[in-house]
């Protein structure tokens, strides 16, 4: 059933209901409610939405994953749907079994008591034929009659009785009847239960295909939680590494303007110092006979003031000092002049390289700055598709909470069909019980009317011989007396049916009491699933604990094996070797027994000859064996 309604994938389960269905259960409004919506909305959702790790493309607008929220709200509120019909379902298969255990023990009641009514009826049926007889023969054996008014009289007396005994059996078929009817209204009730129970066939397949739709769409979010969460530790390595790029970029960047900044005002220290000194190349160019009227005028003064005094002499050196480092400074110009004119065209070189560089920095920071706007723009959709994915895997732990709920569900559903079955069979048995029952009481009812008739026939023999009876007042004595035993029995016959007519009113009250159970059972399935879902705990971990001893256990039989069989093939080469060094010994003995023949025929010299040649045999055949032992042992050293 499930593989068919995967196949042709309908959206809406069709509900199965048996035509003898009288009444639909509340359980399979609910399930048929729970399973309309769930199916519609998840065929609705794509499983190809999910997106893959292996692209490494930005992932899709927030705008598709908008279904999401209200897919797992549906999941959720079907598992508690899901959980409630479980419950229920529960419940009123625990009720289902007490109701079966019941009665099974009143069809147990119920066979022997009519055992019991049977063989009463039997012997009834033989007393009252004995009464027959005995009657009949009475009745044609003696003809002749005395006293017919008393006789008359005690007749009038008897049919009295009899008319007693007869509205009596008729207020037997009336109880029969009666009885029969309440069978009929069990059988009724039997065949309700009946189609409740195959209505809820219908509806525990319906939660199952339900149930494998869910894991279906949970094993989906799965893998769509798993690609979310490779994506989104992807997208944070991605942002660290922007992160620490755009860190680097700006510290290059700082670092690039500091140097800038530095180089730009060396350039303008190294300009005013070029005009500095080209203005004194200048002046010294324009007046060159400044230096020589000085020359001139400090010999003069010299050749003047010779004969003053020595004070003035070293005034005199100083000038004299002053005009050589002017002269040294005149030199040291043109050569700085020469100098700065090499260092001007390297500076204006190097401007240049500055400036191409400076350009190239621009470019490069422009360009940084380009990748830092895109970087904030990807960290900022980062960010928000770290959220949504922040909140999707809040949602998928809730959905894999939801899936082990559901699978639990499953193992639950799976028991509820072996009990529904167990059921099934159990009622079937009740039903045919009950039916042997109804023939049971047919015949008893058709018993009954054989009985009716062969009184009546009584009864008319009884009216003919009125008239003989004056003569027969021992045997009516004796038929008084068989009249009131008949009414003792009958008596019982009521008793028994009234007590039959409680029980069946009892079972009638057990089997209404049945539905209230079902009901009370509901309860007490909390506590049973709590029970449950620790025993499968406890159960899990010795399955665990078995699977690491059979693994365990694995391992040891395959050493063994391996143990095995290098002891088979060591003991095959063994056998091979005790061979062979058997046949060695043979052929040394058969060599001895010919070299004690040989020597009783040669000479001594010859015997000396032939004891040589016997020991060297045997020290080689000696040899062989120890060096074949010492090597066989090695061998299993090596083995071991």
């Amino acid at each position: 059933m499930q593989t068919q309604k995967a196949r042709n994938g309908s959206p809406d389960v069709p509900k199965k209901l048996s035509p003898r269905a009288a009444r639909p259960l509340k359980l399979a409004a609910l399930e048929t409610d729970s399973s309309s919506s769930p199916i519609s909305a998840n065929n609705r959702i794509p499983k190809d939405t999910s997106p893959k790790v292996s692209d490494r493309k930005p992932p899709p607008s927030p705008f598709s994953e908008k279904k999401r929220p209200s897919r797992t709200t549906e999941l959720e509120s079907l598992t508690s749907q899901l959980q409630y019909d479980l419950k229920k379902a529960k419940q009123q298969v625990t009720v289902s079994e007490t109701s079966k255990r019941q009665a099974e023990q009143e069809a147990e009641e119920s066979r022997k008591q009519l055992q019991e009514v049977s063989s009463k009826l039997q012997g009834t049926k033989n007393q009252v034929l004995e009464e027959e007889t005995d009657k009949t023969g009475a009745f044609n054996h003696r003809s002749v009659s005395q006293g017919w008014d008393l006789e008359f009289g005690a007749t009038t007396d008897e049919r009295g009785g009899l008319d007693v005994v007869v509205q009596e059996i008729r207020q037997l078929k009336l109880q029969i009847e009666m009885v029969a009817s309440s069978e009929a209204d069990h059988v009724k009730q039997a065949e309700l239960r009946n189609s409740d129970i195959h209505l809820l066939r219908g509806n525990l397949m319906d939660t199952l295909f339900l149930v494998e739709n869910f894991s279906n769409q949970l094993k989906d979010c799965e893998v769509t939680d798993a690609e979310t969460k490779a994506l989104a530790t992807e997208t944070l390595r991605q942002l660290e590494n922007a992160k620490k790029a755009v860190e680097e970029l700006k510290s290059d960047g700082t670092k690039e303007v500091e140097s800038y900044k530095k180089m730009a005002v060396e350039l303008e220290q190294s300009k005013s110092r070029m005009v500095w000194l080209g203005g004194l190349v200048t002046k010294l160019l324009a007046n060159p006979g400044v230096l020589e009227s000085h020359e001139t005028l400090l010999k003069d003064y010299a050749s003047l003031k010779l004969g003053e005094s020595n004070e003035k002499n070293e005034e005199v050196s100083s000038l004299r000092c002053e005009v050589e480092r002017l002269r040294a400074a005149l030199e040291a110009s043109g050569k700085k002049d020469q100098e700065g004119n090499v260092k001007a065209s390297s500076r204006l070189r190097i401007q240049a390289e500055l400036r191409f560089e400076l350009k190239t920095a621009k470019s490069k920071i422009d360009k940084l700055e380009a990748r830092l706007v895109d970087k904030e723009t990807e960290l900022k959709f980062i960010s928000e598709e770290n959220d949504t994915l922040c909140l999707l895997l809040k949602k998928n732990q809730k959905e894999t909470d939801a899936e082990a709920e559901l699978k639990q569900q499953r193992e639950v559903i799976k028991k509820l069909k072996a009990d529904l079955m167990d059921k099934e069979t159990q009622l079937q048995i009740v039903s045919d019980q009950n039916e042997t029952l109804k023939s049971d009481i047919h015949k008893r009812e058709t018993d009954i009317q054989d009985v009716l008739m062969k009184l009546g026939f009584a009864m008319r023999e009884a009216e003919k011989s009125s008239q003989r009876a004056v003569r027969v007042t021992e045997e009516l004595d004796a038929t008084r007396a068989s009249n009131s035993a008949m009414e003792t029995e009958l008596d019982k016959l009521k008793s028994r049916l009234v007590a039959k007519e409680t029980e069946l009113q009892f079972t009638s009250d057990e089997n209404d009491n049945l539905y209230l159970l079902l009901k009370n059972q509901k309860e007490t399935d909390a506590e049973a699933e709590a029970e449950l879902k620790q025993q499968r705990e406890v159960i899990e971990k010795l399955k665990a604990d078995l699977m690491d001893k059979e693994t365990q256990l694995q391992i040891v039989l395959d050493k063994n094996e391996t143990l095995k069989s290098e002891m088979g093939t060591e003991l095959r080469e063994l056998r091979v070797q005790s061979n062979q060094w058997r046949e060695d010994a043979e052929k040394a003995n058969a060599m001895l027994s010919a070299g004690n023949n040989n020597n009783q025929r040669n000479s001594p010299y010859s015997e000396d000859i032939n004891d040589e040649v016997q020991r060297r045999k045997q020290g080689i055949s000696l040899r062989r064996l120890v060096f074949g032992g010492r090597s066989r042992r090695n061998g299993w050293r090596l083995t071991e």
